[in-house]
């Protein structure tokens, strides 16, 4: 949340610092939990926000198996949205705009 909030505030460098201590070991450290998923859609927000581009297809890699899913964090009362949003974004970052254009149609009915 750290980097996010980093991104969000025009902090990129900071944002970036702290976002590539993380994919050392493709994102192992982050546990496998009930926020696994948030995180991930964070990750690729503060990608988007905050330019950094060296872990994209990490996470894309991570997340696309979870396209048709959304993001609902109970003890917050949040709910994220589509992780097809956070793959549209990841892929419009690589370059793969057909994909990008069908990643946020999908989101677009699934939200």
């Amino acid at each position: 949340m750290l980097v996010q909030l980093y991104a969000e505030t025009g902090r990129a460098a900071e944002a970036e610092r702290e976002f590539e201590q993380l994919p050392a070991d493709r994102f192992a450290q982050l546990p496998v939990d009930g926020n696994w998923l948030n995180h991930l859609t964070f990750l690729a927000e503060t990608c988007n926000l905050a330019g950094a581009r060296r872990y994209v297809s990490t996470l894309y890699d991570l997340l696309l198996p979870y396209a048709a899913r959304t993001v609902v964090v109970p003890s917050f009362a949040d709910c994220r949205g589509s992780v097809a949003r956070s793959l549209g974004l990841l892929a419009a970052i690589l370059g793969r705009w057909d994909e990008a254009a069908a990643h946020f149609e999908g989101a677009l009915i699934q939200n």
